[in-house]
């Protein structure tokens, strides 16, 4: 499952992307059956998972959202590179 980079610091629950979760079709999600088989997750927060819809407007597929964060992957614009320092000094977990 793809995992939140937004999570409170400090906190070290796992949390699932809400990206993720609200632009696909939680009844297709791959990843969130294995999760539930493998006992990773239980009933109740695969069905929450499955059936999350954002508070924000969200990409209207996976292809589109991986396209625009592909576009500036080898040159950061100014925008990204914030971002990216913004997540850097929040998450002590990333290398």
């Amino acid at each position: 499952m793809f995992s939140c980079h937004q999570h409170d610091s400090g906190d070290d629950r796992s949390r699932v992307c809400g990206g993720w979760a609200g632009c696909h079709d939680g009844d297709h999600l791959l990843a969130l059956r294995i999760a539930l088989a493998d006992g990773q997750i239980t009933v109740e927060t695969a069905e929450a998972i499955r059936d999350y819809r954002s508070p924000v407007e969200l990409f209207a597929t996976g292809a589109e959202a991986a396209v625009h964060g592909m576009r500036e992957i080898l040159c950061p614009g100014p925008e990204a590179r914030r971002a990216i320092d913004k997540i850097r000094r929040a998450r002590t977990d990333l290398t």
